[in-house]
């Protein structure tokens, strides 16, 4: 098959959603990089109904092989939120990149695998969890995921639990954007709960909407943000590109990140 660039990266993201991931990422790549997205068909099924983990991963695969077979040479699954695969640690992650991989005869790299890989190797041992905007039962699970997979979480906590909003309900019907002030708000709130931590994780990817209407997510402000904490910030977006990056060899690591590993 004829190629246009020199390196080709697929995303899988999540069904009814446009994702900001694949632009975000192409905006930090090497010019000889391209990408393409393939969103989750839709609707899946209830997260904790009887196969819910085997339909979701049907999804996935058939979104991955589509774009395998378009070129990629590496897939890309966007979002933290995989409990719903019964993925409750790094182990069984690998274990399902493993048969992803297998069946689309691609390299794949995962939010979840990029986040455990990040504090691996910078050494946190420890971690404090922004949870941003997931509902409580994704907060918890987020929270036994990490456990589960060797570390320390000292703290765990949503927009809710960080006195952003007062009900979940309110928290939910943002659907993912935020004023701009909460990302350096929730920040320091999480540090103010658990200032013995090695770093700080911030899951999902939230978009935050400054005062000209213009959206940004952690990738665009985790260098400020890290001027506010004395330990690195590990967010999904910035460990997901980085482990890209990585994972294809190239050197380049993202600029002014404390968590900027592989370069």
């Amino acid at each position: 098959m004829a190629r246009l660039f020199e390196w080709q990266v697929g995303f899988v993201g999540p069904p009814g959603y446009f994702d900001a991931s694949p632009t975000d990422f192409l905006r930090i790549a090497p010019l000889q990089l391209g990408v393409q997205a393939r969103s989750l068909a839709g609707p899946l099924p209830p997260t904790q109904s009887a196969g819910a983990a085997q339909a979701i991963e049907e999804a996935i695969l058939e979104a991955a092989s589509a774009l395998s077979r378009s070129g990629a040479d590496l897939v890309a699954l966007v979002g933290t939120n995989w409990s719903p695969l019964g993925l409750r640690s790094y182990d069984d992650t690998l274990a399902f990149c493993a048969r992803l991989e297998a069946g689309i005869g691609a390299r794949s790299v995962s939010a979840p695998k990029a986040l455990i890989d990040s504090l691996r190797a910078m050494g946190a041992a420890r971690i404090g969890i922004n949870a941003t905007y997931s509902a409580p039962d994704w907060r918890d699970r987020l929270a036994d995921y990490f456990t589960s997979s060797g570390l320390s979480v000292a703290f765990c906590g949503n927009y809710v639990d960080l006195g952003l909003f007062s009900e979940t309900r309110d928290l939910l019907e943002q659907n993912g954007f935020f004023p701009e002030s909460f990302a350096e708000a929730s920040i320091c709130r999480v540090w103010d709960h658990a200032p013995d931590v090695d770093a700080i994780v911030a899951t999902g990817i939230p978009s935050f909407v400054d005062k000209a209407g213009r959206t940004r997510r952690m990738l665009h402000l985790t260098p400020d943000l890290e001027s506010c904490v004395p330990v690195p910030i590990v967010a999904t977006d910035t460990a997901l590109y980085q482990a890209i990056l990585r994972e294809l060899g190239l050197s380049q690591v993202l600029p002014g990140l404390r968590m900027s590993i592989g370069g």
